[in-house]
C-alpha cells in the first residue's frame, strides 16, 4: 500500500477498502456516480444564487449561473440563447448525457473520437466532479458544416471557431443551452500522441445499456495525458495529481508499463510518471529507455 494517502481525510484502511471496490466496479456504475456529484454541485451552486439573490428572478439567477460557470462573455452568450432557443421538452439531460450527445454526431459523421481528461480519470481511478468534458477528435473541413448543423439549436456552437481550430489543429467549445454543460474538442494532431490515442481508444458501455456507447482514452493514454497536462501548468495542480496517482492505485498491475515508459520519455514526463508510480505503492521504475519519435507531440489534454 501507497504511504501517500489520496484521501487526507480518510483512514488508510479506509482508502484501501475503497480502492479495491472502485476495481471492481463496471463504467456504467462510475460514470453515474460522476453524475450524481455533478448534480449535487450544481444544485449547492444553485442554492448559493438564491441566497445571494433572494428577490431575482428565475431568468436573473440563470443568467448568473451562466457567468459563473462559462465566464462572462460565453455566459452571455449562452444565457441569450438559452432565453430565445427555449425547449420545449420538460425533460432536461444529466450534464454528462451531454456529451454522448456529441459522440453521438461524431459517431454519425465517421469521425474518430476519443473522450479523454476528468471524464476518462474518474472511470479509470477516483470519481470526482467536473464542469466540462474533453474530446479529441479527427475533425476535417469537410465535417464542419454538418457538426454545425447537428448541434445548433441544442448547442451554442460557432462556426468560424470550429473551422479556425481545423485549421490550426487547436481547440473549439460547444456549450449545451439547457444545463450550459462545455464541452471542449480538440483537433487531434496528424502523428505523435493524438495518432497512438486514436489507435489505442477503447470503446466502454456506460449507460448500463447493453454495447458500448462512446469511445474513451485508454487507461494508460489518460495517466499519459494528465502528465502532461499536471507539468504544462506548473506541477501545482493538486486535482491533476490526485487523477493521476488514483488511476494508477486503482488499476494495480493492469498497466502497460513498457508503453508507459515509452511514451513518457517521448512527452517529457518519465520523472513525474516515476513519482506517481511512488505515490501510488506501485513497485518497479520507469527505466529510460532507447526510442525514436515518430512525429510531433500534442499538447495533451487533461
Amino acid at each position: 500500500m501507497s504511504d501517500q494517502p489520496l484521501f487526507a481525510d480518510t483512514d488508510p484502511q479506509v482508502e484501501t477498502f475503497l480502492v479495491q471496490r472502485l476495481r471492481g466496479l463496471p463504467p456504467h456504475r462510475k460514470w453515474r456516480m460522476v453524475q450524481e456529484l455533478n448534480a449535487s454541485v450544481r444544485h449547492l451552486i444553485w442554492l448559493g444564487l438564491k441566497a445571494r439573490l433572494a428577490h431575482a428572478d428565475d431568468v436573473t439567477l440563470q443568467r448568473h449561473l451562466a457567468r459563473q460557470l462559462l465566464g462572462e462573455e460565453i455566459g452571455e452568450k449562452v444565457a441569450r440563447l438559452r432565453e430565445t432557443q427555449r425547449s420545449a421538452s420538460m425533460s432536461i439531460p444529466e450534464p454528462l448525457d451531454v456529451t454522448l450527445r456529441v459522440t453521438q454526431v461524431l459517431d454519425d459523421l465517421n469521425v474518430p473520437y476519443f473522450i479523454t481528461g476528468s471524464l476518462a480519470s474518474a472511470l479509470y481511478g477516483i470519481a470526482r466532479t467536473t464542469l466540462d468534458a474533453d474530446i479529441v477528435a479527427d475533425l476535417t473541413e469537410e465535417h464542419v458544416r454538418p457538426l454545425v448543423e447537428a448541434l445548433s439549436g441544442e448547442f451554442y456552437i460557432a462556426e468560424e471557431a470550429v473551422r479556425d481550430a481545423i485549421r490550426h489543429r487547436r481547440s473549439f467549445n460547444v456549450i449545451h443551452l439547457e444545463t450550459m454543460f462545455k464541452v471542449d474538442i480538440f483537433v487531434s494532431q496528424k502523428e505523435g500522441f493524438d495518432r497512438s490515442r486514436l489507435q489505442r481508444r477503447v470503446a466502454l458501455a456506460i449507460t448500463g445499456e447493453e454495447g458500448p456507447n462512446a469511445y474513451f482514452a485508454s487507461l494508460e493514454d489518460t495517466i499519459l495525458a494528465k502528465l502532461a497536462w499536471y507539468r504544462k501548468g506548473g506541477e501545482i495542480s493538486d486535482r491533476q495529481w490526485q487523477d493521476v496517482v488514483g488511476m494508477v492505485r486503482v488499476s494495480g498491475e493492469r498497466l502497460d508499463m513498457e508503453y508507459l515508459r515509452v511514451w513518457a520519455k517521448r512527452l517529457g514526463v518519465d520523472a513525474l510518471l516515476q513519482q506517481a508510480l511512488d505515490a501510488a505503492g506501485m513497485k518497479g521504475s520507469v527505466t529510460p529507455v532507447e526510442d525514436t519519435p515518430t512525429g510531433p507531440e500534442h499538447t495533451a489534454n487533461g
